[in-house]
């Protein structure tokens, strides 16, 4: 197919279409490079473009693009994430069904869901953003769908609960927390090795090797089934501590280091969210163990900054 992926020079886009590309697909990739670059090796060999949002004669698009930064910036700047993000989306959806694309695939996020729920047991329950970046992107969930009501048009929304692995953005003031242990550890003992937190807040994180596998099978789904019944969760139900990654990164280091936390509580304490949609529509789980992949990033970066 031919396969249109907005933010194509980001993290999960540039792994995406490489993926896709070595599966014999051709790939329009679209960025306005804000956060990602077109020069990183994975997207080398990828048409990359910056301002031109055409995809006639694209036969799938998988809208990744998205204003993204760590919390301070969704509670310091809300208004500017939810219109640029709500802008953005129904910009992309509106080309494409204009354009006459059959396929669409969204990347929403678990932060559509009631933070102060700990556990979601079922993707239609609990959804009720307190970040501005989830109202956004439930916004563009529904606009999809209402977008795509009454035309021949197929789509999905997933969404992707905490994917990581190699050739994330290492900046320690940008870097999401694995990366920027990472970092922290490798520089060791030139960079503190530190917490913002008390470390006891939970998350869970997804191999990025397993989220394409996630996007294959949606792509499959869509071509032999139609629309998904509802989005589905992506992302792995083994639950970590955040000091518990840190201590995990120490072990893989090989280094005596010195951990610091403070008494301060994470405003997301964490949240449990099921995938068993995933497997029972798609037959997709999180397969990679948590210290593996911690491991691979580990070593990416590593050899990025030595």
């Amino acid at each position: 197919m031919i396969i249109a992926i907005t933010g194509a020079a980001g993290f999960i886009g540039s792994h995406l279409a490489t993926h896709l590309k070595a599966e014999g697909h051709t790939i329009h990739g679209y960025d306005n490079f804000e956060r990602g670059t077109a020069k990183a090796d994975f997207i080398k060999n990828i048409d990359l473009r910056k301002d031109d949002i055409n995809f006639t004669g694209v036969d799938a698009l998988i809208h990744l693009a998205s204003k993204v930064g760590g919390l301070p910036y969704y509670l310091d700047e809300a208004a500017e994430v939810f219109v640029e993000n709500t802008t953005i989306d129904k910009k992309v959806f509106d080309s494409a069904i204009a354009a006459g694309v059959k396929r669409i695939i969204y990347a929403s996020s678990s932060h559509v869901y009631d933070p102060s729920k700990k556990i979601i047991s079922h993707e239609s329950k609990d959804v009720n953003p307190e970040l501005t970046y989830g109202m956004a992107k439930l916004f563009g969930e529904r606009y999809l769908g209402y977008a795509c009501q009454n035309k021949d048009i197929r789509y999905a929304s997933l969404r992707l609960i905490g994917i990581y692995g190699e050739g994330q953005d290492i900046d320690l003031d940008k870097s999401s927390i694995i990366p920027a242990l990472c970092r922290r550890a490798i520089e060791y003992p030139d960079t503190p090795y530190r917490l913002l937190t008390d470390g006891n807040e939970t998350r869970t994180y997804c191999y990025i090797k397993d989220a394409l596998k996630a996007f294959d099978l949606t792509l499959n789904y869509l071509e032999k089934s139609g629309s998904f019944p509802y989005p589905l969760n992506v992302g792995s139900e083994q639950v970590v501590t955040i000091k518990g990654i840190a201590e995990k990164i120490i072990k893989i280091s090989h280094k005596e280091i010195l951990l610091q936390v403070t008494d301060i509580n994470s405003m997301i304490r964490g949240q449990e969210c099921s995938c068993q949609s995933a497997k029972s529509v798609l037959g997709w789980e999180s397969n990679t163990p948590f210290d593996e992949g911690l491991r691979n990033v580990y070593k990416d970066i590593e050899s990025r900054l030595c």
